[in-house]
């Protein structure tokens, strides 16, 4: 059957597509008359099975990436994740290079553009937590994806670092909308038996790409010298290849949006609930009693809090930990995040061959205890190449425990307050993130001082000890809550 034969082609395919009603039964004898269900009470619509071609099997095992990707509406989505995944990254070079630039000698400026990333997710995280189940998502993405594309593409007409750190805010505050719509919209994509494989892919194409965004990045110093020089029109822009990576970032949101415009995704009953700001209290509030009644929910979210402070402790102390530990030069640093991604984007992807043979939690529990140990081997290091090779394996063993955690969320969460739990664990994880960049960078300060007698390197040894030992009780912590049984396992199903 071809790919076409998925479902009868509607007048527009990027359309929404109601979810279709029971045919009218006529009432029993002697019944008596139902009075009509209000919409803000109506009760949630049934599971929609995912839009697949019915000559995929699902049970066959191995990693599915060929057949997740024959999906047509997933593809899309893909291929949006992939295009503004690269422009992202590009475009966060380029405004890590502006704040450096217009702010010489300024070394507070680098960090007021992340902390301005920071913010939304104590200002905007709990809205957008509760409009992603009221609205349609897929036009939330979209929204979102030609808002980013406007605010980059002025960036390089009013270049001022203020003009930066409000970009930033308003950026990371569509992207606290976008990221936990996606993933919120994935399981109504692929079948249950396919989502630890679709994590991977899609975390493999967020952090694959990194590389790649580095690479471009320093090509278009080239670029924007050739542009300059031969074209009249834009030599009198003063064209840097900060505003040419700007314009790429802009132009991948654009195409982003207008392939998420053509996902097809079913209906569902939360979103004829009309958007009341009165109501949106009430609906956080059924968020914070839909965790306390499901344990096993805020305890997942709660280890990758904990586990997420242990393992940033790599980016808040890796710069110093590689010039003043290792004794590494410019590059050691960058050498170091790349290992990362490159060890977290082959874990995924192996993840994707084997990831639907075992139960999810003890896997991602194991996860995070080994990363713990590799990032304590990389604290105990003194060579550049045994930190690069703990590094990469930091990264293999972080990329499978995520991997896994999302996929579990997915798996185990409805779809009428999955939006409001993804844009949660979102908030969760820039607060943690958040944590780790102030709180261990003054604990090596504090080691350095109290225990060591101003020795740094042996401070920041210590601090990076503390982050991997805080990892690994995450990891320990959750696998004894699965052994209890407070944690559904995850176990995984031939036939789902």
């Amino acid at each position: 059957m071809s790919e076409g034969a998925e479902h009868p082609p509607p007048p527009d395919e990027g359309a929404t597509q109601p979810v279709p009603s029971s045919p009218p039964t006529e009432p029993l004898a002697g019944a008596q008359p139902v009075a009509p269900i209000e919409p803000e009470s109506a009760p949630p619509a049934p599971p929609i099975p995912p839009l697949e071609p019915p000559h995929i099997d699902v049970s066959e095992p191995g990693a599915p990436y060929g057949r997740i990707l024959k999906l047509r509406n997933f593809r899309r989505l893909w291929i949006a994740m992939s295009v503004s995944s690269l422009g992202d990254w590009v475009g966060l070079f380029a405004l890590l290079s502006m704040t450096t630039r217009l702010s010489p000698g300024n070394t507070l400026a680098v960090a007021g553009l992340m902390i301005f990333r920071v913010l939304p997710a104590f200002l905007v995280g709990p809205l957008s937590a509760v409009l992603l189940d009221r609205v349609d998502r897929r036009k939330a993405m979209v929204v979102c994806d030609f808002t980013r594309a406007g605010l980059i593409a002025l960036v390089p007409f009013f270049p001022t670092v203020p003009m930066l750190y409000a970009v930033s805010f308003l950026m990371e505050s569509m992207s606290l909308i976008w990221m936990p719509a996606k993933d919120a919209l994935i399981p109504n994509l692929v079948p249950k038996r396919w989502l630890v494989a679709t994590n991977s892919l899609a975390l493999f194409t967020t952090y694959g790409v990194f590389p790649l965004g580095a690479l471009w990045f320093t090509a278009l110093v080239g670029v924007a010298t050739f542009l300059g020089l031969h074209v009249g029109a834009l030599h009198a822009l003063n064209l840097s290849r900060e505003n040419l990576a700007l314009v790429i970032d802009a132009v991948s949101f654009l195409a982003s949006a207008l392939i998420v415009m053509r996902v097809r995704v079913p209906l569902m009953a939360r979103e004829h609930r009309p958007v009341r700001f009165e109501a949106l209290w009430d609906d956080l509030a059924e968020a914070l009693r839909y965790l306390k009644d499901r344990g096993e929910v805020a305890r997942i979210m709660r280890s990758i809090a904990i586990a997420l402070a242990g393992g940033a402790v790599v980016f808040s102390l890796g710069a110093p930990y590689a010039k003043t530990v290792l004794h590494g030069g410019p590059g050691a640093f960058g050498g170091i995040v790349a290992a990362l991604g490159t060890g977290m984007g082959a874990g995924v992807f192996v993840l994707g061959f084997v990831g639907d043979r075992y139960p999810k939690a003890w896997v991602a529990s194991f996860g995070v205890i080994a990363a713990g140990l590799m990032l304590l081997g990389a604290a105990l290091s003194s060579a550049l190449i045994s930190a690069l090779v703990f590094a990469a394996l930091f990264g293999a063993a972080a990329g499978v425990a995520y991997a896994m955690l999302f996929a579990l969320l997915q798996e185990i969460v409805p779809d009428e307050i999955r939006g409001r739990i993804f844009a949660s664990v979102q908030v969760v994880i820039r607060l943690a993130l958040f944590t780790s960049l102030v709180f261990f960078p003054a604990l090596a300060q504090l080691f350095s001082s109290v225990a060591f007698g101003g020795h740094i390197g042996k401070g920041i040894r210590l601090a990076l000890a503390s982050g991997a030992l805080l990892t690994c009780a995450a990891g320990v912590h959750g696998a004894y809550d699965v052994y209890r049984g407070r944690i559904h396992s995850g176990r995984p199903s031939v036939t789902s």
